[in-house]
């Protein structure tokens, strides 16, 4: 895959992992996409921790998959590597918007766009060819990018 560790490439961010837990969670095999900041909020409920009104965790809790059969809901995937190393991306789906570059994607027309179901390696830019599918997500880039400027990410 393009890309290697601190990448927002999938070779960066698309790896295997894996939970062990005997007597807990039953072997099996899952292939929702998880992000890391999902184990805060899964941690915090095995724990029965309830974060006080100003700790933001984001993530989603991983118990349902963990110890059930259920699927994660879809979601967007968001990655903001730094800002100073200038490093962006969004994923919904098998679509993914990804920069790279010294400023903060202002416009649609700042990103590469990639479908991974039939690009997973990321070498064909479909941003000129798809510019709905990249306009939208450049919408849930900034909805996304806002919530974090609230918490002065």
């Amino acid at each position: 895959m393009r890309g290697s560790k601190l990448d927002v490439w999938e070779g960066g961010i698309h790896v295997p992992g894996f939970a062990n837990w005997p007597g807990h969670i039953t072997p099996k095999k899952v292939f929702d996409a998880v992000h890391v900041v999902d184990w805060f909020p899964t941690l915090a409920k095995l724990v029965n921790y309830e974060p006080q009104d100003t700790i933001h965790l984001d993530g989603t809790d991983l118990s349902p998959v963990l110890f059930a059969d259920d699927q994660l809901k879809e979601r967007d995937l968001y990655w903001l590597w730094n800002t100073k190393a200038n490093r962006w991306a969004l994923r919904k789906g098998k679509w993914k918007i990804v920069k790279y570059g010294a400023e903060e994607p202002a416009s649609a027309e700042d990103w590469e766009l990639f479908n991974l179901e039939e690009d997973p390696r990321e070498e064909s830019d479909l941003s000129a060819t798809q510019k709905g599918i990249r306009n939208e997500l450049h919408a849930l880039f900034l909805k996304q990018r806002a919530q974090d400027k609230k918490l002065n990410y």
